[in-house]
């Protein structure tokens, strides 16, 4: 097995106002990224719900039925009917 190494010499250099102003905007895309990243996550958590409890899934064949699936309210269909 071959095996390379390099050896890079960088030399620490001070930013010329030039190479500042050209990248001063990178922080408001940096900031952007990070806020579009916060919002989808929230929006993905608020979207899937949180997972079903133990009660929740022995009961799940009783609050699926027909008997307790609509609740007490009616619907707006039904408000046509009455």
């Amino acid at each position: 097995m071959l095996l390379l190494i390099f050896w890079f010499h960088v030399e620490a250099s001070t930013p010329t106002p030039n190479d500042v102003a050209e990248h001063s905007w990178l922080w408001l895309l940096d900031l952007e990224r990070t806020c579009s990243l916060l919002t989808g996550k929230c929006l993905g958590g608020m979207l899937i719900g949180s997972p079903l409890s133990e009660e929740e899934k022995e009961t799940k064949c009783w609050l699926s039925s027909p008997l307790f699936s609509h609740g007490l309210e009616k619907h707006s269909s039904d408000l046509g009917k009455v």
